[in-house]
């Protein structure tokens, strides 16, 4: 595992040798500069100050640099006759040269700044090799580089020490998040913390909101199932123990018949339980695909034809071409089918229910109607809760599937309103999908 503190001091202290040791040619180079600037004034000067002398005879100096303060330059008079008239450095094998003014010459193998002056009938040439100003610019910029390294432990305590500060803050927030329970999915307050950890809160706490929301989703949904589910179990045990006590054929078939529809019923509702939990918007994401509505509503209605003919109820569809959305075609094909479902168990016999498949530039729809009581305004809203059935109706349902196909068009960013149907008088839903899929 990598640690963000050693990798924060690798990278500044290999930063910071990066810089000193480029402090240190940039030095270099600067004194060079400087250095050269300062001999060639020394050389110009040496030169004036030999040109003012009176030289009648050959004079030579001597050839040790202890001896001379001029050691390091060679010092040259020449007559105009080109008579050597005084020579600092004999060994130095430097000629009258024609140029005047400074001057670069190479002698050997080594390179020297020369200046030449033409003054009172005589040459003076005064000439220095450029390694004694580059061993000068090389000893103050390794002086310097000393001074860095001495400097180099107490950056990288200092640094050291900075960063162990600014990733207290973290460690701060690890062990506000290590000593929750599992259950305390409170936001962690970003302001103390730094900017930079700023996101990193933000995504910590949108997760645990997430799950806040799943975790309260799923302790509703398991105490609303197990009172749900109570009622009818309940009621066939006590069917059970009516068909036990039971004296003639007659009772024995009447509890046998209500234990029956018992069972129906609990199943029912242990299905659409079933469903429920898998479409909780809360949990996943349906699987994006193309889906053809019309297609799906001519699959649904076949499924629903034997329900709604056992009911004398007519089904129409009007899907007249393909209407393509994105989404699950499964999830999407649970909710028609509840609606349809829905529809025909509020239907009296003798009704109608109507599928009606729209699509135009920017919306497509699915339209579901039918001929039956409708549902006042007021209750527009409530039949969309789980468990929630209307007084007084005697339908066999779970109250789940209006919740159900809630929870679908949330997954799909659809959404529901509910009318009085124009044509048939009873309840008109519509499902509008905004997005649109051309596959």
């Amino acid at each position: 595992m990598r640690s963000i503190r050693t990798q924060l001091l690798l990278s500044l202290l290999g930063a910071m040798l990066l810089i000193m040791l480029a402090g240190a040619v940039l030095i270099f180079f600067i004194i060079r500069d400087e250095v050269a600037e300062l001999f060639d004034h020394q050389l110009e000067h040496t030169a004036y100050a030999f040109a003012a002398q009176p030289l009648q005879a050959t004079e030579v100096a001597s050839d040790e640099p202890g001896d001379n303060p001029e050691a390091d330059f060679v010092i040259q008079v020449w007559s105009d006759e080109g008579k050597l008239l005084f020579q600092s450095r004999p060994q130095s094998g430097l000629s009258r040269q024609q140029q005047r003014g400074f001057f670069y010459l190479r002698l050997g193998d080594e390179r020297w700044r020369v200046f030449s002056l033409q003054s009172s009938g005589n040459l003076v040439q005064v000439a220095q090799p450029l390694s004694v100003r580059n061993a000068m610019a090389r000893e103050t910029a390794f002086d310097a580089l000393q001074l860095f390294a001495l400097l180099f432990p107490v950056a990288a305590l200092l640094i050291y020490l900075t960063v162990g500060a600014g990733m207290r803050a973290l460690q701060r927030m690890a062990q506000d998040v290590g000593r929750r329970s599992h259950l305390d999915l409170t936001p962690i307050d970003p302001r103390q913390l730094p900017v930079e950890v700023t996101p990193l809160v933000n995504s910590l706490n949108d997760l645990m909101a997430r799950l806040n929301r799943v975790i309260t989703s799923q302790k509703t949904f398991v105490a609303d199932a197990a009172h749900e589910l109570l009622t009818p179990i309940t009621a066939l045990q006590l069917q059970a123990q009516l068909l036990s006590r039971a004296s003639d054929d007659e009772r024995r078939h009447e509890t046998l018949v209500a234990l029956r529809a018992g069972l129906t019923r609990t199943v029912h509702v242990a299905r659409q339980l079933l469903v429920l939990a898998r479409q909780d918007p809360d949990l996943e994401q349906p699987a994006s695909a193309s889906v053809d509505l019309s297609e799906l509503a001519r699959h649904v209605m076949q499924t629903q034809i034997p329900v709604a003919e056992l009911r004398g109820i007519a089904l129409e569809l009007s899907a007249l071409r393909p209407t393509m959305v994105a989404g699950s075609a499964d999830a999407l094909a649970v909710l028609l089918s509840n609606l349809v479902d829905n529809a025909i168990k509020y239907t009296p016999a003798g009704g109608r229910v109507q599928v009606t498949v729209v699509g135009d530039q920017d919306r497509r729809r699915i339209v579901v109607a039918d001929s039956g009581p409708g549902v006042p305004a007021e209750e527009h809203q409530r039949i969309f809760d789980r468990f929630y059935r209307r007084p007084g109706n005697g339908a066999l349902g779970s109250g789940l599937g209006l919740a159900i196909v809630k929870d679908i068009a949330a997954r799909h960013r659809a959404t529901i309103e509910l009318q009085t149907s124009t044509s048939l008088g009873g309840l008109q839903v519509q499902v509008t999908f905004a997005d649109r899929s051309d596959g």
